[in-house]
């Protein structure tokens, strides 16, 4: 494994344990929701940073992707883009909120940050995820 996979990897459990263990942190939602947010706005710009080349190069082929379609084309393309966008917005809040609550419920059982225990494993598969995705990508 590369030194740019491991750091990637790293970052994505890093931050995803983080996030998820907020609630052992604070039980302000207002402070869980900015530290949240802090922290997907930071690793989002590491990300875009790392990436730049690649995001210009797809820019460019989805350019010219959009001079070349006819309407036909562009309007299906769209509607599905707006499907998937909604469906992976509504799974994501609901996912969230299961998360979240199963959480608390292991709270109400008295279990000592319930968040962060959740929080590390779903942390590790992130950074596994980063691994895999990775492996795939270079074969």
């Amino acid at each position: 494994m590369d030194s740019d996979t491991r750091h990637n990897a790293v970052l994505a459990a890093a931050t995803t344990a983080a996030y998820y263990a907020l609630p052992d942190i604070t039980r302000s939602k207002a402070l869980r929701t900015l530290g949240k947010t802090g922290l997907m706005v930071g690793s989002s710009l590491h990300v875009i940073a790392a990436e730049q080349p690649h995001y210009r190069e797809n820019a460019r082929e989805f350019g010219e992707f959009l001079r070349g379609a006819d309407a036909d084309t562009l309007r299906v393309t769209a509607a599905m883009l707006t499907a998937v966008s909604i469906a992976a917005t509504a799974a994501t809040i609901a996912g969230e909120k299961a998360i979240f609550r199963r959480g608390e419920r292991r709270r109400a059982e008295g279990r000592r940050l319930p968040h962060t225990r959740q929080a590390l494993v779903l942390g590790l598969l992130s950074g596994l995820l980063v691994v895999a995705a990775e492996r795939i990508e270079i074969s």
